[in-house]
């Protein structure tokens, strides 16, 4: 390795054991009846609790008296109590936040942290930065739980044809995505590609590779799928993959218009890592219910019946065990669905992933109160506008930008301000100011995700 090549991650022979060794356990997952995930459950929780009732200052006071109740019964640990206590979470106590924050700031590939954990941060798009670490072996369990998302998907595998993969997103070593940049995999040629790259240049060298798969960002791949129906992408990927946003209807069908295949989109986070993902029945997503518990709930953490969205869900991750995370709250609005899936697995299914409470804009009201705009509202009215995309910023409580890319010359922009604003006052809201803007490039995030809806974050909405 040169001085100026990042450090990387190679799957030698011990890590590819070691892997094996992981993904057998999962894959007998997938059989199982309902009554045995329950009771895998019930036991992978008691052992998580057991360790950290052991090693975790935190989890000894947060959980004092609750060690026996079940689990819907426990406290909500939040992102922001997370990075308060992190230093006291941790059962490792060699482990401190401080020091593995520089280390952040500074890692330039696959690195790991004092030779022992790999550490990332989230972006902070809900407004609050968290820091995840992983020990080796949990570091293989996120590649074991990934692989079973590609076999689902069917990713395309030969050893008379080295599989080619592309992956649309961002490169920065520090977040999880980025970090999967710097992992060599054997037999696989991959093409990392970041997503702040402009449009022109990704096009250019898709068009030279010529991936069998296809992946990335939900935002980065609908824009790709653009560019291959304009006829200035000509590639044939064999699978398409989506994740870390919100895959809409319209996406996905651009998506299918393009390539004539339907994606398979995978849904997680830094601190779950994949947590569900499609089969090719392509009936919503399977939770992975054998690594993690993810309850879906209303605002105030009272669980939702199946065909209705939560406004939260609470994950308990059973496989970390450096930084145990027990009822954690992520803003997902999730809907689960009420019949199983035709595939046979018995997996709980995600019918539809709605997006983050972040996405939700707060008005003021006519009658003084708040009024809530879902994220829906906008999709349904600007899916089907005459523009190549688009993205909705709240200025203030009381001004909203609509930002469109490329409108065509049938985009009435009068028309269009005059029925959102009739909306918005249907549900209650004070007509707020509304703008359009017309943009050759939408705005990403630092890790270059496009957020389709960005909203006041919640101090500001005071």
């Amino acid at each position: 390795m040169s001085q100026s090549e990042p450090p990387v991650y190679r799957l030698n022979l011990p890590r590819l054991l070691a892997l094996i060794l992981q993904v057998l356990p999962l894959r007998r997952a997938e059989t199982w009846s309902r009554d045995r995930i329950r009771a895998h459950q019930d036991r992978e929780l008691v052992r998580l609790r057991q360790h950290a009732y052991a090693h975790s200052p935190f989890y000894q006071r947060f959980h004092k008296g609750l060690e026996r109740r079940p689990l819907h019964e426990l406290p909500v640990l939040t992102k922001k109590e997370l990075m308060q206590s992190w230093d006291e979470i941790v059962t490792d106590r060699s482990l401190r936040l401080e020091d593995v924050q520089r280390f952040l700031e500074r890692v330039q590939g696959f690195e790991p942290y004092q030779g022992t954990h790999y550490a990332y941060a989230t972006g902070g798009t809900t407004g609050v930065k968290g820091v995840t670490v992983y020990s080796e072996k949990e570091l293989l369990r996120i590649f074991a739980m990934t692989s079973r998302t590609t076999r689902w998907a069917g990713m395309p595998f030969s050893l008379r044809e080295r599989p080619r993969l592309a992956i649309v997103q961002s490169l920065l070593p520090w977040h999880v995505a980025g970090g999967a940049v710097f992992i060599r995999l054997p037999l696989v040629k991959t093409l990392p590609l970041d997503t702040t790259e402009p449009l022109p240049q990704l096009v250019q060298k898709l068009n030279d590779f010529q991936p069998h798969v296809l992946g990335g960002f939900a935002g980065n791949i609908q824009l790709l799928a653009q560019e291959q129906l304009a006829g200035r992408l000509r590639i044939a990927p064999r699978t398409v993959t989506t994740t870390a946003e919100t895959l809409k209807k319209e996406a996905r069908e651009q998506i299918e218009a393009a390539w004539g295949i339907e994606p398979f989109d995978a849904y997680g986070s830094t601190e779950t890592a994949v947590a569900a993902s499609e089969c090719q029945e392509h009936r919503g997503l399977h939770v992975y219910e054998d690594v993690v518990i993810l309850e879906v709930v209303d605002e105030d953490n009272r669980p939702v019946p199946p065909g209705t969205f939560g406004k939260k869900v609470l994950a308990t991750v059973l496989w970390n065990y450096t930084l145990p995370l027990i009822r954690y709250e992520l803003s997902d609005h999730l809907k689960l669905a009420s019949e199983p899936c035709p595939c046979g697995r018995t997996f709980q299914l995600i019918e539809e992933i709605e997006g983050r409470e972040e996405q939700v804009i707060f008005l003021d009201g006519a009658s003084g109160e708040p009024v809530r705009i879902e994220p829906d509202l906008f999709f349904d009215h600007m899916v089907l506008l005459p523009i190549d995309g688009w993205q909705v910023v709240q200025e203030r409580k009381d001004a909203i930008t609509f930002l469109v890319l490329r409108p065509h010359a049938e985009f009435k922009k009068t028309e269009f301000l005059q029925r959102i604003g009739n909306e918005l006052e249907k549900l209650g809201a004070r007509r707020p100011t509304l703008r359009v803007e017309r943009t050759s490039e939408l705005r990403r995030t630092k890790l270059g995700k496009l957020i389709t809806i960005q909203a006041l974050r919640t101090e500001d909405r005071r």
